[in-house]
């Protein structure tokens, strides 16, 4: 959703002139329930319709497409309306936000008429979609959002097995009295638990993302920022690991360091190309 948002910002006027176009054309100056419906036809990314007189009293139902409802009939609608400057000559058009009514993210057209202001509350993601600044296809969307609804709950079911084979051997080893014999039973539940943390932070993105707060651009600053949380997590996991295979050559053989070495040379490899990425990613960015 936030990515909505940018795109109503980089084309705001557009947005808001299709807008003010669209109002006045149709010569909208008043709501009641023999124009409602004729309204929302006229006007498909609209979700909300109502008026309020000179004082920001309501003086109308709340009008939706498929009912009314009067529970703020008579109430003042002064508190939304006290840090707007409204011009009596042109349509004011709000900021983006999140609708109280509705849930969705709307958009706040007031149109000032007769004896106060007609008040229109317009779905974001209509109006980008019928602008053709984002592409949606119902269908396609509902299968995305489940198969990577699947595939997130998936790897927090991971995420959580590995948590608790780590917690698990931790106690075992407790109780068992190998953690003052066996240096590696110390470093097996770190690195489960840190595994499981690289998981979730995965499976918690692309929930978020894909499927609780669909994103309809790409952000470049976002998806480097999900990438080099993952590789540093992997990385953090095979540096124990590293440590661990040294501590152990170390109390066993020492003619297998090397293979430690090449595990090291590999992990600083990573960080090294970690680090290259991360450089070229703010010069990109022009940062």
């Amino acid at each position: 959703m936030k990515e909505a948002v940018i795109i109503f910002k980089r084309n705001r006027n557009i947005i808001e002139n299709f807008m003010r176009s669209t109002i006045e054309l149709n010569d909208l100056t008043h709501v009641d329930e023999t124009n409602a419906r004729s309204i929302f036809n006229l006007l498909r990314s609209l979700e909300l319709v109502y008026m309020v007189d000179t004082q920001f009293r309501q003086v109308t139902s709340y009008f939706y497409k498929e009912k009314r409802d009067d529970i703020t009939l008579g109430l003042s609608k002064g508190h939304l309306f006290s840090k707007i400057k409204l011009n009596p000559d042109s349509i004011f058009i709000s900021n983006p936000y999140i609708s109280s009514h509705t849930g969705n993210m709307c958009i706040t057209a007031a149109r000032p008429v007769e004896g106060g202001y007609l008040i229109l509350d317009f779905k974001l993601l209509e109006i980008l979609k019928g602008l053709s600044l984002i592409e949606l296809n119902q269908p396609f969307n509902r299968a995305s959002k489940l198969i990577y609804g699947l595939i997130g709950f998936a790897l927090l079911l991971m995420a959580l097995v590995l948590l608790a084979f780590g917690a698990k051997v931790s106690i075992n080893s407790f109780f068992s009295g190998s953690l003052l014999h066996d240096i590696g039973t110390i470093f097996t539940p770190i690195i489960a638990i840190t595994l499981a943390l690289a998981i979730f932070d995965l499976a918690r993105t692309i929930l978020e993302r894909e499927v609780f707060y669909k994103n309809y651009s790409e952000s470049e600053e976002v998806e480097d920022k999900v990438l080099s949380k993952f590789l540093t997590s992997i990385i953090i996991a095979l540096s124990i690991e590293a440590l661990m295979v040294v501590f152990k050559i170390t109390l066993s053989d020492f003619s297998n360091m090397l293979y430690a070495l090449y595990l090291i040379i590999g992990i600083s490899l990573l960080i090294l190309s970690l680090g290259a990425y991360k450089w070229v990613s703010l010069k990109r960015s022009g940062t």
